[in-house]
């Protein structure tokens, strides 16, 4: 991943002339997991309370998507909490590159963590 500030949103727009945006907000429809997330692709996070510009909702409405969960029990998920679900869905869709994942052992067999 590669974070980089910008003064505003025409700023970034300028700066790094995406061309794979993915929106994240509670208020979207499809789920995160809809997003082709292949590189390089730019996450794009609305606030916990208001989500995002709505400007920015009409230029976009086919590129956003949330992060299901159970409104009954939560409001929203904090900032932190939604990149790294999303950020994690992204690794998923390349298969993980260069990340330690052994091959899950059978159950009643033993692990490397386990002698």
């Amino acid at each position: 991943m590669d974070i980089r500030e910008h003064l505003n949103w025409e700023a970034f727009l300028e700066a790094e002339k995406p061309s794979n945006l993915n929106f994240f907000s509670k208020f979207a429809g499809p789920p995160y997991t809809e997003a082709k997330l292949t590189p390089p692709s730019y996450l794009v996070f609305g606030s916990e309370t208001t989500g995002l510009p709505d400007a920015i909702w009409e230029k976009n409405t086919e590129k956003f998507f949330q992060i299901p969960m159970r409104r009954n029990l939560v409001r929203s998920l904090n900032l932190a909490q939604a990149v790294a679900i999303v950020q994690y869905e992204g690794l998923r869709q390349e298969g993980f590159p260069d990340l330690d994942h052994p091959a899950p052992s059978r159950l009643g067999e033993p692990t490397s963590h386990d002698h």
